[in-house]
């Protein structure tokens, strides 16, 4: 919490251009690298896998449930040498298979018994059309690779063999077809897209805040009244917009140690007039003595002024704004200590 409150201390408008800035870089760059990048686009085509193994239905009669094991062989064989060989000479691909290979993808689907096949092209057709080459020759591939099962298994039985497989793969061969093409996706586009500008404007906020809070971490500021008393080991209270309780208490017992004498508000720095100004009418308002209530100059201004007498006053107030730097605090007190001693701390939101 004592970090959050310090970085919230030195949100400033220093503070806020530098998130800006930054912000506005990283969004800029990643808009300039999706420029320069060549276009890109995604498509993707579902292949079900009706069967795997052939053995077990031409022996039996019965299917084989598809396993997983049979999805991942599926997703290998599908950008196997030999798939993207005919997918490449289908679609008059100058750079043959090996171009495809770093173009297409293939992964099983979990929970069903489809293979996505994904393509990239330089724009929507060519990723379509790849997408849906490549899963044509799969398909084409592996229904060759069941006839070829099936008539090596005919082959294997001596003299008329069993009739029943020789009806199976003459319908298997005629019928099954182990891998049907399903739907091909929309194509997407990938390459120029928003996400690198959100990413990289990310990771300049994050730099930004990294920096604000290494700068409030290396200059350490006031957070609060109890900040400012251990510092000082004076008493200290807040004052927000709408004044506090404590803040009237303290005032109070401060006029009454001298009925006579003024009760001094000091900024503990120039930039910090306007909060001493603001203390100043709050107290008046509340007060039947105003002329009691008197805003002296910034330390500087203060110290080349007359020393008052001791008599003519009654307290003097710093006012410390939160966020303000620790070693200005401690200045500002050494700066009037021989003019005159601050005797209470008002930090203000």
């Amino acid at each position: 919490m004592t970090v959050l409150r310090r970085l919230h201390g030195a949100t400033s408008r220093t503070a806020a251009i530098l998130l800006a800035v930054l912000l506005v870089l990283g969004v800029g760059a990643g808009i300039v690298v999706e420029l320069v990048r060549t276009p890109q686009w995604q498509a993707s085509t579902d292949a079900l896998i009706r069967t795997w193994s052939v053995e077990s239905l031409l022996l039996t009669g019965q299917p084989t449930p598809v396993e997983t094991e049979d999805q991942a062989d599926a997703a290998v064989v599908a950008v196997s040498q030999t798939v993207l060989s005919r997918a490449a000479e289908a679609l008059d691909e100058p750079g043959g298979w090996t171009e495809l290979a770093e173009r297409v993808t293939a992964v099983p689907v979990p929970t069903s018994h489809f293979v996505t096949i994904t393509a990239t092209g330089r724009d929507e057709q060519t990723a379509v059309r790849t997408s849906e080459a490549v899963a044509t020759a799969f398909a084409q591939v592996m229904r060759e690779n069941l006839t070829a099962a099936a008539d090596g298994l005919v082959s294997t039985q001596t003299g008329e063999g069993d009739p029943d497989i020789r009806l199976r793969t003459q319908l298997l061969t005629w019928t099954l077809q182990p891998i049907q093409v399903y739907r091909t996706s929309q194509p997407e586009q990938l390459v120029p897209s928003t996400q690198t500008p959100v990413a990289l404007g990310v990771v300049g906020l994050a730099i930004g805040a990294l920096v604000i809070l290494a700068m409030t971490l290396l200059r350490p500021s006031v957070t609060g009244a109890r900040d400012a008393q251990r510092l000082l080991a004076l008493p200290a209270v807040g004052f927000g917009p709408g004044g506090e309780p404590e803040t009237a208490r303290l005032i109070a017992r401060l006029l009454e140690v001298n009925p006579k004498g003024a009760l001094m508000v000091a900024p503990v720095t120039a930039d910090a007039e306007k909060a001493g100004l603001q203390l100043v009418e709050w107290i008046r308002q509340r007060s039947d003595d105003t002329d009691r209530v008197q805003l002296v100059a910034e330390p500087t201004g203060a110290v080349l002024a007359a020393k008052p007498r001791r008599a003519d006053v009654a307290a003097l107030v710093l006012v410390v704004p939160e966020g303000t730097l620790r070693q200005d605090v401690s200045d500002a007190v050494a700066l009037l200590s021989p003019w005159r001693a601050v005797d209470a701390v008002v930090v203000t939101a």
